[in-house]
C-alpha cells in the first residue's frame, strides 16, 4: 500500500515535469476516454488490379482525393422551418471542430444561440483531414450540384492552404491537387513506400492498444503518465512515418498535374494566398446563389508571434523547425494580409490567430496546427460568438 502511494505521488510529479500542467482525474479520464474504441485508420484497405483502394471504394481523384466528407453520404435536401442546417468545412482541424460538437451535443451551447431557438440542429461535416482549397470548393459545389442545402456555413482554414500547398510544389505535384497526392495517385507502389505503409499501420495500431489497455487504470496518475507518454512517442512516429511518405521521391510513380511555375518562395506563398482569398470569395458568392450564410475564419497557428503564452509541454511538442516553420510563419503573414482584403471586398471574414492569446494551458498537440478538447472549446466558442454577431446584424439591417 505505502509503494503504490508513493508511486502515484511520484507520478504526479512526473507528470507535471514531463506535460507540464498538473494531472487532475476528471480531464484525464476525458482525454483517455475519448480515445477508447476509436479504431486506428485503415489508410488503404484492399489491392485490386495493382492500385491500392480506399475504404468506401472510391477512387483518388484530383478533386478532393480519397476524402469523401460524410456530408456528402446524405445529401440534406429538405426544407424545414425547424431545422436549421450547419455545415462546417476544412481540413483536420475544423474536422476534429465538427466531431468534438457531435461528441458533446448534451453540453454544447449552439441552443443558446438567440436565432436557433426551438430549432433543430443539424451539423453537415463538408471538409476532411487534409483538405485544403480547392477541395472546400469542390466539396461544396457537389453538395449543391446534388440538391444539398445549408442554413450556414463555417469555414475553417488557414495551415493547410500554405503548409500542404507547399509540400505538394516541393514534390513536383500541383500544388491545388489535394496533400498526399504522390500516394494517392500511384499505380505501382516502390517496395519501401509498402514496407512505410505496414510500419504505419503497426504504430497506429500499438497506439490504439497501448489507449485500450490503461484505460483500465484511468483513475490512476501513473496508469495515465505511462499511457500519455507511449501516446507521444507512437503519434510522434505515425508523423515520422508520413513525413518520409511524402518526402522521399523515389517511392512516387505518378501523373503530377500540370506543372508549377518557378517561383521564389514569397512569390509561392502569394500564389497560395491569393487561391485562398479567390476561393473565399467563391463560396461567398455560392451563398448568394443557395442563401446560406458564410462565415470564414482564418484558423489559430503557433507560428503566429505572440499569439499565445505557451506551456512548457507545448513549447516541447508544438514547434517545427527549418523550412516547415519558416513556410507556415510567412504564409500566415500573407494570409492575414489578404483577410482583411477579404473583409474590404464584403466577405464575413475573421482572424482567429489571437484566439488562444490569453490561454496559458496547454492546446496544441503536435507542431502542425492541431489541438486537444480545450482547444476546440476555444474554438468554438469564438466561431460561435462572430455567427451571433452576424445574425444580430442581419436583424438590424433587417428592422430598418
Amino acid at each position: 500500500m505505502t509503494i503504490c502511494l508513493g508511486l502515484e505521488l511520484s507520478s504526479y510529479l512526473v507528470y507535471r515535469t514531463v506535460f507540464g500542467e498538473w494531472f487532475t482525474y476528471q480531464q484525464s479520464a476525458k482525454e483517455i476516454t475519448a480515445k477508447v474504441g476509436v479504431e486506428p485508420e485503415n489508410i488503404l484497405s484492399q489491392i485490386d488490379e495493382g492500385r491500392l483502394i480506399p475504404k468506401r471504394h472510391f477512387y483518388p481523384n484530383p478533386f478532393w482525393g480519397t476524402n469523401f466528407p460524410s456530408g456528402l453520404d446524405e445529401i440534406e435536401k429538405s426544407k424545414s422551418s425547424t431545422e436549421f442546417v450547419i455545415g462546417i468545412t476544412g481540413g483536420s482541424v475544423a474536422t476534429e471542430m465538427y466531431e468534438y460538437a457531435v461528441e458533446n451535443q448534451s453540453e454544447f451551447p449552439l441552443q443558446k444561440l438567440s436565432f436557433l431557438s426551438g430549432k433543430k440542429i443539424k451539423l453537415v461535416l463538408l471538409g476532411g483531414h487534409s483538405f485544403k482549397q480547392p477541395q472546400q470548393v469542390n466539396v461544396l459545389n457537389y453538395y449543391f450540384l446534388n440538391g444539398g442545402r445549408l442554413d450556414l456555413l463555417i469555414a475553417l482554414d488557414g495551415h493547410n492552404e500554405i503548409s500542404n500547398a507547399e509540400t505538394n510544389y516541393q514534390q513536383k505535384n500541383h500544388w491545388t491537387y489535394p496533400w498526399l497526392w504522390p500516394g494517392l495517385n500511384t499505380i505501382t507502389f516502390h517496395p519501401g513506400y509498402m514496407d512505410l505503409i505496414g510500419r504505419l499501420s503497426f504504430v497506429r495500431k500499438m497506439r490504439y492498444e497501448n489507449t485500450q489497455f490503461f484505460h483500465h487504470f484511468k483513475s490512476s496518475v501513473t496508469g495515465v503518465t505511462f499511457w500519455k507518454v507511449l501516446d507521444r512517442i507512437f503519434q510522434t512516429e505515425e508523423a515520422s512515418i508520413r513525413h518520409q511518405m511524402v518526402s522521399s521521391s523515389k517511392y512516387n510513380r505518378q501523373v503530377n498535374g500540370p506543372q508549377n511555375p518557378r517561383l521564389a518562395l514569397n512569390q509561392r506563398l502569394q500564389m497560395f494566398g491569393s487561391f485562398w482569398k479567390a476561393s473565399s470569395k467563391h463560396i461567398a458568392a455560392l451563398s448568394q446563389v443557395y442563401q446560406f450564410e458564410y462565415i470564414h475564419l482564418l484558423q489559430p497557428s503557433q507560428y503566429v508571434s505572440k499569439s499565445k503564452p505557451f506551456s512548457p509541454n507545448e513549447l516541447r511538442v508544438a514547434f517545427a523547425e527549418g523550412i516547415t516553420r519558416t513556410v507556415v510563419e510567412n504564409g500566415y503573414r500573407t494570409l492575414r494580409r489578404l483577410g482583411k482584403e477579404l473583409v474590404s471586398e464584403g466577405v464575413s471574414f475573421f482572424d482567429l490567430t489571437a484566439v488562444f492569446a490569453s490561454e496559458t494551458r496547454s492546446v496544441y498537440v503536435d507542431s502542425c496546427c492541431h489541438v486537444n478538447a480545450l482547444g476546440n472549446q476555444i474554438l468554438w466558442r469564438a466561431a460561435l460568438q462572430k455567427v451571433e454577431r452576424l445574425y444580430q446584424q442581419k436583424t438590424r439591417h433587417a428592422s430598418r
